[in-house]
């Protein structure tokens, strides 16, 4: 699942961080992303046919430019089987942000393990 997300935000051109990223003062705007939870699903007496994910997206910006991209990003994960569970704005030390929660069920029946 982290690398689905990496490869999807990597498309903004944007630094990204998991949990968390360091020395973001010189940056202009990144996005940390965490997953919250995760749980068996459509379990069958197989076993789980899925695996749903529950995911944090922050996407944190200096310039009121930038105040909109956050929509940009929670439509590309929507148009990629994300669910769209809800948001926030959020401020911090001379940055802004929008975090975005995010609901994933991944297939797992063609995982190879």
């Amino acid at each position: 699942m982290h690398q689905i997300l990496v490869d999807l935000l990597e498309q903004f051109g944007i630094d990204i961080g998991w949990e968390e990223l360091d020395n973001t003062e010189s940056l202009d705007e990144y996005i940390v992303f965490s997953i919250y939870d995760d749980k068996d699903s459509n379990i069958t007496t197989e076993g789980n046919l899925t695996e749903t994910y529950y995911i944090t997206v922050n996407y944190w910006y200096k310039n009121l430019d930038n105040i909109n991209k956050y929509i940009k990003i929670k439509s590309l994960l929507k148009e990629n089987g994300f669910i769209y569970d809800g948001g926030n704005d959020l401020k911090g030390e001379g940055v802004r942000g929008k975090s975005m929660d995010f609901i994933y069920v991944m297939d797992i029946t063609d995982i190879k393990e």
